[in-house]
């Protein structure tokens, strides 16, 4: 765990990568392909050519969420600033671009907080190219600083537990802002367990926390699935982006692009959407030591985007001893934070 950054004029970033997924990804994608149940780990999709793909598709006209987002943010930031202490950490919990952060912590700086702000992401590159951007934003902000962290969301867990960092600056209470629906991106009973670790966490280190969290709440269907088809370009290209991955993590092509078809499913009882690789052919795929034998149009879970309703959102919260407070939502009602 060290620094990898020593210019003043650039933003420190925190390696603090101890996740036995991320330093070793080629193990989680062969033991999920021999699982009953196959799935491929839903990291293969943000690496530094994952996140630019990512980026182009949330900018396409179909692709509400980032525009009901900023609508939010827009119109609500100044009340989000004020619910939020003097003097405090926000820790980002996957911060792609950090186009809605920049907003977040002007309005901070000019309600006079003074903000240590840490950016957790996995993706090394991205996270430097993105926080350059951003101190240069917030340049005429002093009371703001920004770093990074490089790691997953259980490495982040650890370090709050186990290091004195924040302690050493004088805080005592953390935000952690997650935005981007990124936290539907996991079950609800998997959301909730996250948020219990980060609570307890900063419990064990005597630190009082809050989350600042952004949720998909859309019931229009086919809204939802015109802006998630993975037939349609750009969303095509991110969805595809974990084969190309993982043929590189196997170092060959395991998964030839014409042998997979990318669906998706919407789960209309846990308000979800769940995307899926299968085989158009009966194939065998040579992963490692191993041939994994796939009958045509066997489902591989690999990612999942929730669109919690505000009751699922409050039971997510609640169930990982936390109450939910304020409400924002856009005009149409599709999206909260």
């Amino acid at each position: 765990m060290g620094s990898i950054s020593t210019d003043c004029d650039v933003p420190v970033l925190l390696d603090i990568r101890k996740s036995a997924e991320l330093l070793n990804l080629r193990s989680f994608v062969i033991s999920g392909l021999t699982a009953e149940r196959k799935t491929l780990p839903s990291l293969l999709l943000w690496d530094d050519q994952g996140l630019k793909n990512f980026n182009e598709w949330t900018m396409s006209a179909d692709y509400y969420p980032r525009a009901r987002e900023l609508e939010i943010i827009d119109t609500h930031k100044h009340e989000m600033a004020q619910d939020l202490p003097e003097k405090f950490a926000m820790i980002e919990l996957g911060c792609g671009n950090l186009y809605k952060t920049a907003s977040i912590l002007t309005a901070l700086a000019q309600k006079g907080r003074e903000v240590h702000y840490h950016a957790l992401d996995v993706s090394a590159e991205a996270l430097s190219n993105s926080l350059n951007g951003l101190k240069a934003h917030l340049s005429g902000h002093p009371t703001i600083r920004v770093s990074g962290i490089i790691g997953t969301y259980e490495d982040c867990v650890d370090w709050l537990t186990n290091s004195a960092a924040l302690d050493r600056l004088g805080l005592s209470h953390v935000n952690f802002l997650w935005v981007g629906n990124t936290v539907a991106n996991l079950e609800q009973s998997e959301a909730s367990a996250l948020l219990g670790k980060f609570r307890q966490g900063c419990k064990t280190v005597g630190l009082t926390c809050s989350f600042l969290i952004s949720a998909d709440c859309c019931s229009n269907k086919d809204r939802v699935i015109n802006a998630y088809n993975p037939n349609h370009e750009p969303a095509r290209t991110f969805m595809l982006h974990p084969l190309h991955h993982a043929n590189m993590l196997l170092g060959h092509e395991a998964f030839r692009l014409q042998d997979w078809d990318c669906t998706l499913e919407y789960d209309t009882t846990e308000n979800e959407i769940l995307f899926w690789y299968s085989p158009k052919v009966e194939i065998t795929l040579e992963v490692g030591q191993k041939h994994i034998h796939l009958p045509e149009a066997t489902k591989v879970l690999f990612w999942r985007s929730g669109k919690w309703t505000p009751t699922q959102v409050e039971r997510v919260a609640s169930d990982a001893g936390f109450n939910a407070g304020r409400l924002w939502q856009d005009e149409l009602g599709e999206y909260g934070k």
